[in-house]
């Protein structure tokens, strides 16, 4: 998707690394060059000899995004960089250690900045690759840049801690010495020596900064919170759409501009929702704080119509009002595993009746109307439900039971949207990716009330990459 910036418009990921990159400017000129400001606007006027901190920005414009930099359109980035480097620096911060590496890649050198073959951002994630088979950095520690004391000294010291630790590759050992290596990354966070920060853009009148998975009170803190799984939708209501045969090719399909401007007459039936939706809430006991968050289990890439597998997404209302990022998919999948929960199981995707394959796979499910209703399987085509579609309606049946607003009348009827959604002239992607959310909630709600909290709570801890599982980090938002 592309955004605004500048005098153009870039890719979300191009945004994102401008943003982080300028981030990490404004903090070395913060931090190294001791350069203050009373507001975003001193900020933006600051041209000294020493480094031209706007300067530096609008070049990153140019030469990461390819676009010029605009005031009405980038002075909310300013802003936002203010904050940041004021909520990073302030009393709930990190204080000023002396850091002399700011990094985010090697994909841009900032002034005064040391080129390298291999930055620390991309060490670490081989590091862990490696040593602990986590093939995203992420998945261990979400942190955008690190700001680093003798980077050479503590590649050396953290290499010679972990050499030759590992005896085998069990799951128990591999934890094991990632439980080490979080422990010796805790200490130089705590020592201000490696200090890894996620970014997220400030939209509020202030920034605030969090230290994450760095001291036992948090952890602490953390055991003792416990979430409370509340209403769950997933919508197969009724959306009318219209269809008009192709000249060329005599294949139906959606009239775009009907469907759009919501007129024409009475159409076919499509499902009303893409994704599923899960609320969960904190009490507030510990934080002195209540939040509510809401679970979205959608398509990874809902405009893939290929089909897509599920991703498992938190957004928080309030003042952390903004995505948390997605929990981990295989570490969701462990989670449903593991014995407290022994979920996995039930979790079936009835594919030609064939429930062992893996429910991972968006390949595993219908993908055609003939599909799900069994008509490439010898099934009548009527309403019979001899076929696929039969297990859907029972699933269905059993999430309603326990209280899931399913959009529809009845099953029945939501299975007939389903089926409508398959047809070539709909978005048979959307219905696919629709049999594994019902197939996921099946399984879920296998659960009484007090496991799905915990299971809600725990998966809320995932996306904020919360816990001992996970490396220490700054968070700013």
């Amino acid at each position: 998707m592309a955004v605004a910036a500048g005098d153009g418009s870039v890719s979300e990921t191009t945004m994102t690394q401008m943003q982080e990159l300028a981030s990490v400017w404004v903090f070395k000129r913060a931090i190294e060059d001791n350069q203050t400001w009373r507001n975003w606007e001193e900020l933006k006027e600051d041209k000294d000899r020493q480094g031209k901190t706007f300067e530096e920005i609008k070049n990153i414009w140019d030469k990461v995004g390819n676009v010029t930099w605009v005031d009405d359109v980038d002075d909310q980035w300013l802003q936002s960089f203010y904050k940041q480097q004021e909520a990073l620096l302030g009393p709930n911060g990190i204080g000023q250690p002396k850091f002399t590496t700011f990094v985010r890649s090697k994909d841009y050198i900032s002034p005064g900045g040391k080129k390298s073959k291999e930055t620390f951002m991309e060490w670490v994630s081989e590091l862990v690759n490696e040593r602990f088979e986590i093939d995203n950095k992420d998945n261990w520690n979400p942190a955008d840049i690190w700001l680093i004391q003798d980077e050479t000294k503590w590649k050396d010291k953290i290499k010679a801690a972990m050499k030759d630790k590992r005896r085998s590759s069990t799951t128990e050992s591999i934890e094991a010495q990632l439980a080490e290596f979080n422990a010796i990354f805790r200490a130089l966070y705590r020592t201000r020596q490696i200090v890894g920060i996620s970014l997220k853009k400030v939209s509020g009148e202030t920034a605030t900064y969090k230290h994450v998975n760095v001291s036992a009170g948090f952890f602490k803190k953390l055991d003792s919170i416990k979430m409370t799984q509340g209403d769950t939708k997933c919508s197969l209501g009724t959306q009318t759409i219209n269809i008009k045969k192709d000249r060329k090719t005599g294949e139906w399909k959606i009239d775009q501009r009907k469907a759009a401007k919501k007129r024409g007459k009475t159409g076919f039936q499509t499902v009303d929702s893409q994704d599923t939706s899960i609320k969960v809430e904190d009490d507030g006991l510990i934080t002195g704080e209540k939040e509510t968050y809401r679970f979205q289990i959608k398509a990874n890439d809902s405009t893939k119509k290929a089909g897509s597998n599920l991703k498992f997404e938190p957004t928080a209302k309030g003042a952390a009002a903004a995505r948390m990022g997605k929990a981990t998919r295989e570490l969701v999948f462990d989670l449903m595993k593991s014995p407290k929960y022994n979920i996995y199981q039930y979790w079936k995707p009835y594919k030609y009746g064939s429930p062992n394959s893996d429910p991972t796979k968006y390949q595993h499910y219908p993908i055609t109307v003939q599909q799900f209703t069994g008509l490439d399987r010898g099934y009548d085509r009527n309403y019979n439900m001899k076929g696929p579609w039969k297990e859907y309606f029972d699933m269905l049946t059993h999430i309603k039971t326990n209280g899931v607003n399913i959009g529809a009348n009845n099953p029945f009827n939501a299975i007939l949207n389903l089926k409508e959604t398959f047809e070539n002239y709909s978005q048979p992607w959307v219905a696919n990716n629709k049999c594994m959310q019902i197939s996921w909630l099946y399984a879920f709600y296998q659960l009484d009330q007090e496991k799905r909290n915990d299971f809600c709570t725990d998966l809320l801890f995932l996306a904020a990459k919360e816990g001992k599982r996970y490396g220490p980090f700054g968070k700013i938002f």
